[in-house]
């Protein structure tokens, strides 16, 4: 990696480097004479912390010792660039709290609002969706504490016709036996996720773990999905509203009223709706988010004139 990269910076004059997540970071620390930002995202120490909270598998005991090694080098390697990028303020304060002298700005991620349009037509299923790259911890947690804790519930209060879709590349094992329910759909991969969104009448995100934003919950917004999810699912939504744009629970019964009160109310469910896609149109609309990187990328580089 390091020779391409070398190779690349020798051939071309480029007059900033943008650095995507901290472990690309090494590669180019070593370029003095360029101006240089790395968009960390998340904090990955957040992640690991969170995850070694609930992970009970065999990585298990090296999880606090890699969390700790990982925030100080976080920080350390951003330190080497001119600006760093992270797309919540709870990820900032992370990468901060070892140098709060670190130059960073927080830059959201956003969705396409082109390509993820609200479905007009919904049928008359009541389907609940979650997505996602499944084997990842934070997700595959998400699913299995959905399933065992907060599903049961659900179904004893509306029994019939109460589906539960789980789209997303490389199910485990413990997740993709749980089709032997017939209630439950576990696809893997997917060439489209749309179709999920437009048969789906509540989106859950029981998240317990991880860090960053969850792009799965703008998607859905966009969609005109309405949305249940713990605090920590939504902590980067910073602009989202609870009981307005989005639904917050973050006990079991709790997430479960929420999700079958959505259920039963179609004027709720529209309305909540309506609210997130005006929501991401106006706050987490891609060509917005690309107008503060390039502010960024001009005052790194000294320009004052918009890159064409």
């Amino acid at each position: 990696m390091q020779k391409k990269i070398d190779d690349i910076i020798q051939k071309d004059n480029f007059e900033l480097i943008h650095a995507q997540f901290f472990r690309m970071a090494q590669y180019i620390i070593k370029y003095t004479n360029k101006r240089k930002v790395l968009d960390c995202a998340d904090s990955y120490w957040l992640n690991l912390s969170r995850r070694s909270r609930l992970d009970r598998g065999l990585s298990w005991p090296l999880l606090k010792v890699e969390a700790n090694r990982v925030r100080t080098y976080e920080t350390k390697i951003a330190e080497w660039f001119d600006r760093v990028t992270m797309v919540s303020p709870l990820d900032k304060e992370c990468i901060i709290s070892e140098n709060n002298n670190l130059p960073v700005s927080v830059v959201p991620m956003g969705v396409d609002l082109d390509y993820y349009q609200p479905n007009r037509h919904k049928d008359q299923e009541l389907n609940l969706l979650f997505t996602g790259t499944i084997k990842y911890f934070p997700n595959k947690d998400a699913v299995l504490f959905f399933y065992n804790r907060i599903y049961p519930l659900i179904k004893s209060a509306i029994p019939d016709n109460v589906k539960f879709y789980v789209v997303g590349n490389y199910p485990p094992r413990s997740i993709a036996e749980l089709t032997s329910n017939g209630d439950i759909i576990v696809t893997g991969h997917v060439e489209d996720i749309r179709p999920y969104f437009d048969k789906s009448t509540v989106f859950v995100c029981p998240l317990r773990s991880g860090s960053g934003m969850q792009t799965k919950l703008l998607e859905a917004m966009a969609m005109g999905v309405p949305i249940v999810t713990t605090s920590m699912g939504a902590t980067a939504i910073v602009d989202a509203v609870a009981g307005k744009d989005i639904i917050i629970a973050d006990d079991v019964k709790s997430f479960a009223k929420e999700v079958i009160r959505l259920l039963k109310d179609k004027d709720l469910r529209c309305n909540i709706a309506q609210n997130a896609r005006k929501l991401v149109e106006e706050k987490y609309n891609w060509r917005l988010i690309v107008d503060n990187l390039n502010e960024i990328y001009q005052s790194v580089t000294g320009h004052n004139n918009s890159p064409s």
